[in-house]
């Protein structure tokens, strides 16, 4: 009688330890799919280029649409560690939202070839166009003189239009649209696209055709 007494309490409590159990990987599953994604930052950059026109061969203009995609506020990095606001030993940023150009040398172009932004000998640096601050409206001296950014945030939803004006030299760019937000490095966003600046003294496709 104790004997069965054992094994039906054996039987009854690992039952209650499956129920625990159960509960606690749904618990676990939704904390992970629902109330993490609901906190989440997501940010979309779009990126459109106006190529220059005859009577402006070297001017190209920029124009970036920075969209806050989650359900919380994004705000831009202000906190800085030696000068950068990111720094993972391979990209360092000083601003939180920043243009890089580079250029595409077809010298160092031998057949099909991926451009990798890093280490690509095809890909050289501008001088002027290294890093350059999307957000430089919205900073101000501080009392040191200093630039310092003024609180800059998206509310879920919303989406800001940033314009950005280069002249440039004819020939192929790479650009690269990167967004840093505040509460970690993980919130990082960025975006590569093709900057065409022609050469005006070279007859255009429909002149060749």
């Amino acid at each position: 009688m104790i004997f069965a007494d054992w094994n039906d309490w054996i039987e009854t409590s690992l039952k209650v330890l499956g129920g625990v159990v159960a509960t606690l990987g749904g618990v676990v599953a939704y904390w992970r799919f629902v109330v993490e994604r609901v906190h989440e930052q997501a940010a979309d950059i779009a990126v459109s280029v106006r190529e220059p026109t005859l009577d402006a061969p070297t001017f190209v203009f920029v124009e970036v649409c920075l969209t806050n995609k989650g359900k919380v506020k994004v705000h831009a990095k202000t906190e800085r560690k030696d000068g950068y606001v990111f720094n993972d030993g391979v990209e360092m940023f000083r601003h939180s939202f920043t243009l890089q150009v580079k250029r595409v040398d077809t010298a160092n172009l031998v057949g099909p070839a991926h451009l990798h932004w890093f280490d690509s000998p095809a890909l050289k640096s501008v001088e002027g166009l290294d890093e350059f601050n999307v957000l430089y409206e919205y900073e101000m001296p501080d009392r040191n003189g200093q630039a310092a950014l003024i609180d800059f945030w998206m509310e879920p939803g919303e989406g800001y239009h940033f314009g950005i004006p280069l002249t440039m030299n004819p020939g192929f760019y790479l650009g690269k649209i990167t967004f840093v937000a505040a509460g970690g490095d993980t919130n990082f966003w960025s975006r590569i696209f093709l900057i065409r600046v022609p050469d005006p003294k070279l007859p255009t496709r429909n002149e060749r055709e």
